[in-house]
């Protein structure tokens, strides 16, 4: 319930932030409600001067124009409220929008590798529509059943005193009963949204992976597991569904109620007590009014608790933060030569043994320096670490001198050029993907590097060119092309520091050769930092640094390490077609 509630508080807090809308809103609905309810008093005015023998036509005259303009007054205050609350929607949806993508886009990597992304967007969506439908319930049920029973106490309390106290006691009651038959469906709701999510997530996970499932034969298999989470799914709605079943039948049978004994004591004090006739009317108006009410909050309460349960996964994302924060005054960052320095690093992922411990290496300005060592030996956590994608548990990073620490990670990683093992492209044009490496890049600087990653020769050849969606995750290209779109983007970024993980693992021996040419004019006069596997990719940097287990075990150039005869030259004895074997 204190997470229910929080939600409900953000989302108030959301809808505050536009007065104007929010005013109209409850100011146009409070106009029509009290236009809407005003008129039964009216007529029954009109029916008391029937009862007591006033036929002529000049007693109602005045009546006729009053129900006429408050009619107008319900259709325009109602327009005009249902206006303010869609603007004011479409103002917080977009809103939430923002600010849910901006949050899952700013956290860290070990939160990405804990979230699956097509349950991130389902969450997000269901996060928007929970915002909607709640707003919606609030003015059109809440706020509209609180307006009508103020009206009818104020306009009533001293004349029908009785009907009043009556009609509040039967509310209250119908009240409990509902709310508490949907107490009961909370639990039942969240299970029956986090297995909504499950099978989400599970269409999203399926087709960003189609390729594996249908080299596998498994189609079968994946349709197996989808009717396993879809048949979850459809038993805890059933369930929900049972309940609220259950709440319908105990809220209607006090709606019944509440009708006839309301209808009864009208009868009776017309009978007995010589009210006038008119009251009749505006007992069974005010009575049926409320219950319709009172009716459609008992209903709302099934949209509530459901629209709570699907908010609940982004309003816990929401209160993740980042793993990697930067500090509160972060520094100005100005990477002129390239210089990096891992002085005394501490670093252990959670829950495993110290990867790095009292780890130094010194990498001069302008440096060539290949990274080899077996699967787990630390080379890829170093990038990470200099790129801050994971922080340090001890230590410093120096880059120009300048504690990586202390700047923002945005100004590191604009200044630090980056190719990873695994080059994801977005599915926008060949053009977009490369000029992502330098937003607001000329199309001609954009064709420059991609013939210096001699990703040119195979877009030219392609029907659209620089204009071809690539697909998803650029499922449209080939590995190697993929790989050169990276590369392209990184000969149009062009920064002092350079690092390179395991950047031409996805190229044939024929795309090797063409571009490591390129490589060489690309790293010349920068730092660069090259992770690999295939060591002749690094024979011919000015430095190779061996790693074991988070250590230096050799350190030196390509014929020196050779001469030495130790691990290097092991690797490079026992190496297939250029790659580390496997230990």
């Amino acid at each position: 319930m204190r997470k229910d509630a929080r939600t409900l508080a953000f989302f108030w807090e959301c809808s505050r932030r536009y007065p104007r809308l929010l005013i109209g809103t409850f100011g146009y609905n409070a106009l029509a409600i009290v236009a809407d309810s005003t008129v039964p008093l009216i007529i029954a005015m009109g029916l008391n001067h029937l009862a007591y023998g006033h036929h002529g036509w000049h007693w109602f005259i005045v009546p006729g124009i009053a129900v006429a303009v408050l009619q107008a007054l319900g259709v325009i205050g109602w327009n005009r409220g249902i206006k303010n609350l869609w603007r004011l929607e479409i103002k917080v949806r977009e809103d939430l929008a923002e600010r849910t993508f901006s949050h899952i886009a700013h956290q860290s990597e070990q939160f990405h590798l804990d979230n699956f992304g097509g349950a991130l967007v389902a969450d997000q969506t269901k996060f928007i529509s929970a915002y909607e439908r709640l707003m919606d319930e609030a003015v059109f049920s809440y706020f509209t059943t609180l307006m009508t029973v103020l009206f009818i106490v104020v306009a009533l309390v001293w004349t029908l005193w009785w009907f009043v106290l009556a009609l509040l006691i039967m509310s209250a009651l119908y009240m409990v009963v509902g709310v508490r038959t949907r107490q009961r469906e909370i639990p039942q709701s969240e299970k029956a949204a986090s297995t909504h999510s499950r099978q989400t997530a599970q269409i999203a996970d399926t087709v960003t992976n189609i390729g594996t499932v249908r080299s596998f034969g498994h189609e079968g298999h994946e349709d197996d597991l989808y009717e396993v989470r879809t048949d979850r799914y459809v038993r805890e709605e059933r369930e929900l569904l049972a309940l609220n079943m259950a709440g319908f039948f105990a809220s209607e049978t006090v709606n019944r109620i509440t009708l006839l004994v309301v209808l009864g004591f009208a009868v009776f004090a017309v009978i007995t007590w010589d009210a006038k006739v008119g009251t009749i009317l505006i007992v069974v108006t005010y009575t049926q009014s409320l219950l319709n009410r009172l009716h459609q909050v008992q209903r709302s309460l099934k949209n509530v608790v459901k629209s709570l349960g699907d908010a609940r996964s982004m309003m816990a994302i929401l209160d993740t933060e980042p793993t990697v924060t930067d500090v509160r005054h972060p520094r100005p960052f100005r990477l002129t030569h390239g210089a990096v320095e891992f002085r005394d690093v501490h670093f252990a992922y959670p829950g495993r043994e110290t990867l790095f411990d009292h780890f130094n290496l010194m990498i001069p300005p302008g440096q060539r320096v290949g990274l080899v060592g077996a699967s787990g030996s630390g080379k890829t956590t170093l990038s990470k670490l200099v790129l801050r994608f994971i922080d340090l548990d001890g230590g410093q990073i120096l880059i120009d001198g300048q504690d990586i620490s202390q700047v923002a990670q945005s100004e590191l990683r604009q200044q630090v050029t980056y190719v990873p093992q695994e080059p994801l492209l977005f599915h926008r044009t060949i053009t977009e993907n490369i000029a992502y490496g330098r937003l607001g890049a000329e199309r001609t600087e954009v064709i420059a590097a991609a013939e210096l990653s001699r990703a040119a020769e195979f877009i030219d050849e392609l029907p659209e060119g620089y204009e071809t969606m690539v697909g998803e995750r650029g499922t449209k290209l080939s590995g190697g092309q993929r790989q050169r779109i990276a590369l392209a983007r990184a000969f149009l970024k062009r920064t002092p520091l350079l690092i390179l993980d395991e950047a031409t693992s996805a190229l044939d021996s024929h795309s090797e050769a063409l571009i490591q040419a390129a490589l060489s004019d690309l790293m010349e006069g920068q730092t660069a930092i090259v992770i690999a596997h295939r060591l002749s990719t690094v024979a011919g940097l000015d430095r190779i640094v061996v790693l074991d287990q988070g250590r230096v075990i050799e350190d030196g150039a390509h014929a020196d390490l050779l001469a030495a005869d130790g691990v290097y030259a092991s690797l490079w004895a026992r190496q297939s077609g250029g790659f580390i074997a496997g230990r």
